[in-house]
């Protein structure tokens, strides 16, 4: 049986107090920082370009939605043709 010389070779030792505040502190000043950039930087929607938006986006989903609906019926009449040939 071989045994590494330094025992604690590929093991991890698990983090000190001041390694844990450290990353804590880390965690905070990024939640902090992203609620600043939120409130100071970050340009919002109007409502009326909001309602814009979101009927585009409805549009396009139910013309997508419709496509892909005939798409699948067109399909599943060819196959239903194509095994009706045997």
């Amino acid at each position: 049986e071989r045994r590494s010389p330094k025992p604690q070779a590929g093991g991890s030792s698990p983090p000190s107090r001041a390694n844990q505040l450290d990353e804590m502190k880390s965690l905070i000043n990024y939640f902090r920082d992203s609620w600043i950039e939120l409130k100071r930087f970050v340009t919002w929607p109007t409502w009326e370009e909001l309602q814009d938006t979101t009927i585009v986006v409805a549009t396009a989903t139910i013309i997508l939605t419709i496509i892909i609906a005939v798409m699948d019926i067109a399909s599943s009449n060819l196959m239903d043709f194509i095994y009706s040939l045997k």
